[in-house]
């Protein structure tokens, strides 16, 4: 399991668009896998979040930092996703 040391490091501007690349290309992959219908309610936006978040509390009380990782990430994806539904909402 990873760990978490208390020291600050600093976060490089190349880390975060990469970080921000691979987001994008695991929505792509949702949405091949899922599908691309888009979110028709915000219950389906607010309850697509929540049960990420849930995950999310989950994998933080075990200290599971990988695990957060990628909790993490499937909120991003939620959220790109869902901020693209609500686009169509509009």
């Amino acid at each position: 399991m990873a760990s978490i040391n208390d020291e600050r490091k600093t976060v490089s501007e190349e880390l975060v668009r990469t970080i921000a690349s691979q987001i994008v290309g695991r929505t792509l992959r949702r949405m091949d896998e899922k599908g691309s219908g888009s979110f028709v309610h915000r219950h389906e936006v607010m309850g697509c979040i929540q049960e990420e978040w849930h995950e999310l509390i989950e994998a933080s009380h075990a200290r599971d930092y990988d695990k957060m990782k990628s909790e993490l990430q499937d909120i991003a994806v939620a959220a790109i996703f869902s901020i693209a539904s609500l686009e169509l909402m509009l």
